[in-house]
C-alpha cells in the first residue's frame, strides 16, 4: 500500500465520502493524529544517530507545533 501524507488522506475522504458532521469531527482528529505520528517519525529518522541530544520526537512536535493530540 502506497503511504500518503495525512493531508492527502483528508482530501481523499472529503472526495469521495459522506459523513455527518460528527464522523466528520473524528475524521478531522485521526489526521491530526496521523499528521503528528508523521512528523515525530520524519524527526526520529533525522536523529537516529543523535543519541538523543535533542530530546525525543514527542517534544519535538510539542515544542514546534505547541499542541498534543
Amino acid at each position: 500500500m502506497k503511504q500518503v501524507t495525512a493531508v492527502e488522506w483528508l482530501f481523499e475522504k472529503i472526495r469521495t465520502e459522506t459523513h455527518t458532521i460528527t464522523e466528520w469531527e473524528e475524521i478531522a482528529i485521526a489526521a491530526e493524529a496521523m499528521e503528528k505520528e508523521q512528523i515525530e517519525d520524519a524527526w526520529t529518522d533525522g536523529m537516529k544517530s543523535d543519541s538523543g541530544h535533542f530530546g525525543t520526537a514527542e517534544q519535538y512536535y510539542n515544542e514546534t507545533y505547541k499542541k498534543t493530540i
